[in-house]
């Protein structure tokens, strides 16, 4: 996966359901972020962030235990997919983390 660039940001309350990985998919979003295990981030745009894994390409399960939940994807993908996230573009998504929950305005980079 690539990394994420927050560039704006409002602090929000969570709403409705977001998608929901099975008990296998966990054990494998759980595997990735142990395997790249960082402190808490708390500040969304101190830098990027790394994504690792994602669920269907609607979360994005990210270093320093931060979830995105892409509220809007500009990726197509089919049959309950939302696609990977295009390099370059900027999308609006909702991010929970330690410091609580956000709207943010992301870009994706590549990887690094």
């Amino acid at each position: 996966m690539g990394r994420l660039t927050v560039i704006s940001m409002t602090s929000c309350e969570p709403k409705g359901l977001a998608p929901c990985p099975s008990l296998a998919d966990m054990a494998t979003i759980i595997e990735a972020r142990d395997a790249h295990r960082v402190p808490a981030i708390t500040d969304l745009m101190a830098g990027p962030i790394r994504a690792l894994t994602s669920y269907r390409g609607w979360n994005l399960y990210c270093e320093g235990d931060v979830t995105v939940y892409r509220d809007d994807p500009k990726s197509t993908g089919g049959h309950g997919y939302a696609g990977e996230p295009i390099i370059g573009t900027t999308e609006f998504v909702t991010i929970s983390c330690a410091a609580g929950w956000f709207k943010c305005e992301i870009r994706y980079d590549p990887a690094y």
